[in-house]
């Protein structure tokens, strides 16, 4: 079986903290990204680097309602 390519996204009211799992990482290594902001331009910026990766999953963080602008941003390029 492939490995695939694993994003998690730590959501809260002003960034968005990411973290990846790809095949190329060590053995039990993580990737962090460093933190964009929760607006308009941090969530367009994100999603165009996330889109480039061809995500097996994405994984995204409820809090409060914070979330909703970048799963709706994520939805809309079917990632």
């Amino acid at each position: 079986m492939q490995a695939g390519v694993f994003v998690g996204i730590d959501v809260a009211k002003a960034r968005l903290d990411v973290a990846v799992l790809s095949p190329e990482a060590r053995e039990g290594s993580v990737s962090l990204w460093p933190a964009v902001t929760n607006s308009e331009a941090g969530i367009a910026a994100l999603v165009e680097q996330v889109i480039v990766l061809s995500p097996t999953l994405v994984a995204v963080e409820a809090t409060g309602g914070y979330q909703t602008a970048l799963v709706s941003a994520l939805a809309l390029v079917r990632v």
